[in-house]
C-alpha cells in the first residue's frame, strides 16, 4: 500500500471524526440550553404556584390583599410588614423573569407575560403600588429593569 494514500485516507477519516464531533457537541449544546430554559420556566411558575399557594392558605394575607384593592387603604403595623415580605416575594418573581429574559432562557413573548402579569397586579391591588414603591427605593439598580417599567412604578429615592 502507498503510504501517501494511506495517510490521504487517514487525513479523511480524522476530518470526519472532527465533523462528526463538532455535530455531537452542537447538539448537546443545544440539549442544555433547552433544558436550562425548561428549568428556568419551571422555577418561575413554580415560584408564582407558591405565591397563589400563600394567599388561598393565609386568611390575614387574603384579608389584607382584599384592603389593597383600595388605593387609599392605610395599614397597621402588622400589615406594614405583611406588606412587605409580600412585595419581596413579588419583587423576587418578577427580578428572576428580568434575569431569565435577560440572561435569553425565556422569550419575548414569555416575558411580555411577566410585564402584564405585573400591571395586572398593580391594576388589582392599587394599594400596593405605593408600597412597592417604597420598597423599589431602597433598590436603585432596580431602575434599569424593564419589567418595572411596565407599571411605571416610581423606583427613585
Amino acid at each position: 500500500m502507498n503510504w501517501d494514500a494511506f495517510g490521504a485516507t487517514a487525513e479523511m477519516v480524522g476530518a470526519i471524526a472532527v465533523i462528526g464531533t463538532l455535530i455531537y457537541l452542537a447538539r448537546q449544546i443545544s440539549h442544555s440550553v433547552e433544558l436550562a430554559r425548561t428549568s428556568q420556566k419551571d422555577a418561575i411558575m413554580n415560584a408564582y404556584a407558591h405565591w397563589n399557594e400563600m394567599v388561598i392558605s393565609s386568611p390575614e394575607l387574603t384579608k389584607f390583599l382584599k384592603k389593597m384593592e383600595d388605593p387609599n387603604s392605610e395599614v397597621s403595623s402588622e400589615e406594614s410588614v405583611l406588606s412587605r415580605h409580600f412585595i419581596y416575594r413579588t419583587y423576587n418573581i418578577y427580578n428572576s423573569a428580568q434575569a431569565a429574559f435577560d440572561s435569553h432562557l425565556i422569550s419575548r413573548e414569555e416575558f411580555a407575560f411577566f410585564e402584564n402579569d405585573i400591571v395586572v397586579q398593580m391594576k388589582t391591588y392599587p394599594g400596593i403600588q405605593k408600597r412597592m414603591d417604597e420598597i423599589l427605593s431602597g433598590y436603585p439598580d432596580a431602575k434599569k429593569w424593564q419589567i418595572y417599567k411596565a407599571v411605571g412604578t416610581k423606583i427613585d429615592p
